[in-house]
């Protein structure tokens, strides 16, 4: 007599938790690239390296997109995580609204589903300030790439090439965290954002490699299967570069908490 199989069973909450996993990620791959759609024309229109200016100028005008998908993926309940959700139920307990030096959540905390609207929402509140970042780094990102190509005509030069492309490395993993915390410092000063930006991509410098592996493997998908990566990969994608500049920015916003004396916001940022 063979023995029965027993299949796993799956209690409703854990399939409509997954359920609603897979639906925000599937609704952030359509919103990212809806922010990103400066950077999707200029890659389609103009598949030419040498083309970057035109790449820079697209990526800044991308970066408003990106930071609105930040700041869902920072409140959203479905995607937050527990000693954050911890956190802010003392603190709604104690009826204390967070300090106006913390960006107030983007998504309301009795949200379910619903991505459209915070997205939007959040697009309006930090748009102007990530596409300021986003210009910022754009010229950064030039000047960079710019003098790389008119060293290589001398042939000291190129002895300096590689310097000048680390450096244009190093400023997109910057841009990244830099959106990341004017999501969460919307009063931040500009100059402190950009210094403070280079700063964590480097000292937490594996982050930056973990991220541009993970963009190199989508960059590959795209060009294997462009619609299925992009609809199903998105979503995913940039909410694990979210999660990357977010343990890169940690020590900043863990010292930030600390030096406010407010045990409930070192709470918030313990971790």
């Amino acid at each position: 007599m063979s023995a029965k199989t027993k299949l796993p069973h799956i209690s409703p909450d854990t399939f409509l938790t997954v359920a609603n996993v897979v639906y925000l990620l599937l609704a952030m791959s359509a919103l990212t690239l809806l922010g990103c759609l400066p950077m999707l024309l200029a890659i389609v229109f103009a598949a030419d390296p040498s083309a970057y200016p035109l790449y820079l100028a697209a990526a800044a005008l991308s970066a408003p997109g990106i930071a609105a998908s930040f700041a869902v993926f920072r409140d959203h309940p479905v995607f937050m995580t527990t000693p954050r959700r911890e956190a802010l139920a003392v603190l709604a307990e104690s009826g204390t609204a967070l300090p106006d030096w913390i960006a107030a959540p983007y998504v309301p905390s009795d949200t379910s589903v619903a991505v459209f609207r915070p997205w939007f929402r959040a697009y309006r509140r930090v748009g102007l300030r990530a596409l300021m970042i986003g210009v910022t780094f754009a010229v950064i990102g030039f000047l960079a790439l710019y003098n790389a190509q008119l060293l290589m005509q001398v042939a000291w030069g190129q002895l300096l090439v590689p310097a000048l492309l680390v450096i244009a490395v190093i400023t997109v993993e910057a841009s990244l965290v830099v959106l990341h915390l004017t999501v969460e410092f919307p009063k931040a000063k500009w100059l402190s954002l950009v210094r403070n930006g280079y700063l964590l991509g480097v000292r937490r410098f594996v982050m930056l490699a973990v991220n541009a592996a993970c963009l190199a493997v989508y960059a590959w998908g795209l060009t294997a299967s462009p619609i299925m990566v992009a609809i199903l990969v998105t979503g995913v994608v940039s909410f694990v570069v979210w999660a990357g500049v977010r343990w890169q920015s940690q020590p900043l916003m863990a010292a930030m908490a600390r030096e406010s004396g407010d045990s409930r916001l070192m709470a918030l940022y313990d971790r």
